[in-house]
């Protein structure tokens, strides 16, 4: 789906001058509507929040008004972290058990990754349906086919405790625990290039997305705070969050959608 810019005064800061409010989506708890404790997200191309509930062990979905859509995958995950949406099902990675899942939303359909990893945080799947996580603990980003097939892995000798993972510019951005800059980039081959952005925290923990500007948007867990960076690394705006914040998003409209105690999307 094509993908245009909304009418928005400053393409180059789209917040500029906007004072962004939180908004609570959804509530505490474990039944319609609710979440224990909210973790990864992510949008589709309708913008709906698909949100990871690592207590819950399920996945649940909202309008970004708050309105409830549906939830799934309870009984079928371990602890879920983050999650990726593919053509007709959705990648999660599975922290308790050191794997990554294919699930489909309409089937009970389940395939297991078999390759050793190590705390699973982040995932992305690129162009040709490859998905991508960011092997905590083993230090690298680990690429398997869409059936969940390793091929190979990436950064071994570059990255320490690798957090998220996320393709643009036909580059691959891995934030990590690097206390010098946070995030790496590498081309599609795997081939280290350069890093970039030192959070303000500094100290790893850290989700991030872009928007439609190429912005990036920094969860930083530690520091407890967003913050929006251009891609030259200038800061351009920073949101104190009350909690840790973890998964991230932004829509076309420049609203963002951030998992902390709760999903709040700042509008």
């Amino acid at each position: 789906m094509k993908r245009e810019f909304p009418n928005i005064l400053d393409t180059a800061n789209p917040y500029k001058k906007r004072l962004l409010l939180p908004k609570q989506i959804g509530k505490l708890g474990a039944g319609y509507g609710e979440y224990q404790s909210p973790f990864g997200i992510t949008l589709d191309d309708d913008e709906r929040i698909y949100v990871v509930d690592f207590s819950n062990k399920e996945i649940v979905v909202f309008l970004t008004n708050g309105i409830f859509i549906t939830k799934f995958g309870k009984g079928q995950l371990g602890h879920p972290h983050s999650i990726a949406l593919d053509e007709d099902c959705v990648f999660i990675s599975n922290y308790a058990q050191d794997s990554l899942i294919k699930l489909s939303e309409i089937t009970t359909n389940i395939v297991r990754s078999e390759e050793e990893l190590s705390y699973p945080n982040g995932l992305t799947i690129d162009s040709n349906r490859q998905v991508l996580t960011a092997d905590r603990y083993n230090d690298r980003i680990a690429i398997f086919t869409s059936e969940l097939i390793f091929i190979r892995d990436i950064g071994r000798e570059q990255l320490h405790e690798p957090c998220d993972v996320k393709l643009r510019f036909k580059q691959i951005f891995i934030s990590d625990s690097n206390r010098i800059k946070n995030i790496h980039i590498f081309s599609e081959s795997g081939e280290f290039m350069k890093s970039i952005i030192k959070s303000q925290n500094g100290t790893g923990g850290i989700y991030f997305c872009f928007d439609l500007c190429d912005n990036i948007l920094i969860s930083d867990f530690y520091g407890n705070s967003i913050q929006i960076y251009t891609k030259d690394e200038e800061l351009i705006y920073k949101i104190d969050c009350m909690g840790l914040p973890t998964g991230i998003a932004v829509t076309d409209n420049f609203n963002i959608v951030s998992a902390c105690i709760s999903l709040t999307v700042y509008s």
